[in-house]
């Protein structure tokens, strides 16, 4: 595969990445390739479009972030077990599969993570309550955390 190409996408906007260098790493059975964002690319999430000469569009959403500067220092956020819709597991008294109380707890962290702005934000421990009864017992409400 050749011709690369990458460009970073932001609502009908699209700045095209100046290739840099990289090819096909046969030691990790995969392609590394680097791009440059161009100057004057304002800070924002972008999306990052990807092709070749041989490959469809991929489009990874939210996929970089363009600083202004280069940073010495970052902040970094780390949420654990949201438990998400609910808290309630499914056997507890009174268990809604319409509860999305949880929901509003996550956007509550959220609101508050805007405002600190973390460069970094991970997420452990359970995203979702009980999610591996989905399809075990068709409650698809897990699917909310999506």
């Amino acid at each position: 595969m050749t011709g690369w190409n990458a460009d970073l996408r932001f609502g009908g906007l699209a700045f095209p990445l100046i290739p840099a260098g990289g090819g096909y790493q046969p030691s990790r059975a995969r392609w590394e390739l680097d791009f440059q964002v161009p100057a004057g690319v304002p800070e924002e999430i972008y999306d990052l479009g990807l092709r070749s000469n041989a490959t469809t569009n991929d489009i990874a959403r939210h996929a970089v972030k363009v600083l202004p500067a280069y940073k010495v220092d970052y902040t970094f956020a780390q949420i654990s077990d949201t438990h998400l819709p609910s808290h309630p597991f499914s056997d507890a008294p009174g268990f809604s599969v319409s509860d999305t109380t949880g929901m509003a707890d996550f956007d509550a962290v959220i609101e508050d993570l805007n405002l600190i702005h973390p460069e970094f934000i991970t997420h452990t421990g359970d995203l979702v309550n009980e999610g591996e009864l989905e399809e075990y017992l068709a409650m698809y409400e897990m699917g909310r955390a999506q």
